[in-house]
């Protein structure tokens, strides 16, 4: 499997990189020079609650981010989860580390990640590494990255509030590849902190109960997958919207 993100906007506090990305979006013009993003929330077409796993799993892929009434950005999103492993970064083909790029433990998922992005064309394709520690022992993962190939959402996905029932509902045209599945990330907009993230699902709409009160940031992500493993991501950023 694969992961993607970059980015540069150093937040001197330790709300991972689920704040990195919340505050990138805050801003429009900071989002087309350098935008740092992270994707995640519980719940999904079925709904249900986040997916994190114990299983080993190391991945970075490319990531194609599109904001609603804002233009788009490419992106690296990097992770790594398993008992062994205790951080890790992001390396250009030259072995030169991506400033900004370590990963950090997002406890909804239970893996270390990390999500950089730039404006459109900001990153050449190419060969990229998520360098890893696992068990003391730095690991390396080699991926040829290619934004130009990465599908996209082919008209804007909706989003509705339902207060009395406290659902929130997405929904969404397929993307233009026959592997895809998606899912929502749910980040708290005032802190940064990612709230929830839901399990995949192939069809064209989710909805999530949420029952806590709140303003809210929403990722819709579509995970494209080759031969059953993640080859890019798409993502579609919400405007905040307030949960009450």
């Amino acid at each position: 499997m694969q992961k993607l993100r970059v980015f540069k906007v150093r937040m001197i506090r330790r709300d991972m990189i689920s704040t990195r990305f919340v505050q990138c979006c805050r801003d429009t013009a900071m989002c087309v020079a350098l935008l740092c993003v992270l994707l995640c929330i519980t719940g999904c077409g079925g709904g249900s609650s986040s997916s994190s796993s114990t299983s080993f799993e190391v991945y970075n892929v490319a990531v194609k981010i599109a904001q609603e009434n804002s233009g788009e950005t490419d992106g690296i999103f990097a992770s790594a989860r398993g008992s062994g492993i205790t951080g890790g970064w992001l390396e250009t083909a030259n072995s030169v580390k991506i400033t900004g790029s370590d990963l950090v433990m997002e406890n909804v998922t239970g893996a270390y990640e990390t999500f950089m992005a730039r404006a459109s064309g900001g990153y050449p394709s190419g060969e990229y590494s998520l360098a890893y520690l696992d068990g003391g022992e730095t690991k390396r993962l080699v991926k040829s990255l290619d934004w130009t190939i990465i599908p996209k959402f082919p008209s804007s996905p909706t989003l509705s509030w339902d207060s009395s029932s406290k659902f929130l509902t997405v929904n969404f045209s397929s993307l233009p590849s026959g592997s895809a599945k998606y899912l929502l990330r749910l980040y708290n907009s005032d802190t940064g902190s990612l709230r929830r993230e839901t399990y995949e699902t192939v069809g064209n709409e989710i909805r999530e109960y949420v029952s806590q009160a709140g303003n809210y940031k929403v990722l819709l992500i579509g995970n494209v997958y080759e031969s059953d493993a993640l080859k890019s991501k798409a993502v579609y950023i919400f405007q905040n919207i307030t949960l009450d």
